[in-house]
């Protein structure tokens, strides 16, 4: 086969595998944990374009999602013992698109983020 022929070969072959990969996606990883002090139950009910189910998170325990990268609707509703309801964006792609697993911490005053550094966002009141 000529030089010419197996580069044309070469870059069809790396065209496919990249659209395959494309069509799978990138399974992408939500963590969350539960770090309110003092120490209470998190409620949490999520959707991601359907009702993903409700949760209740005990003081130090987690939750996890494993998603795709489409994961743009990824919404949470956070509530603890009298305080308001949060509703949190637990995947943005703008945002969070670094970040896999993508590692959170719910506090009394922010949902923080930690990829190497703790990043917080205060909840909207």
């Amino acid at each position: 086969m000529s030089l010419h022929g197996r580069s044309v070969w070469l870059v069809l072959v790396v065209t496919l595998v990249l659209s395959v990969k494309n069509c799978v996606g990138t399974n992408r990883v939500v963590w969350l944990a539960n770090t309110l002090t003092p120490a209470q139950n998190l409620a949490i009910t999520c959707s991601f374009g359907e009702y993903l189910g409700g949760y209740l998170v005990t003081p130090e325990d987690h939750v996890k999602w494993e998603n795709y990268d489409d994961i743009y609707d990824f919404k949470c509703t956070l509530e603890w013992s009298d305080e308001k309801p949060h509703v949190f964006r637990m995947y943005d792609e703008y945002r969070d698109g670094d970040c896999n697993p993508c590692l959170w911490f719910v506090k009394q005053n922010a949902a923080c983020r930690f990829n190497g550094t703790f990043t917080c966002y205060k909840w909207r009141v």
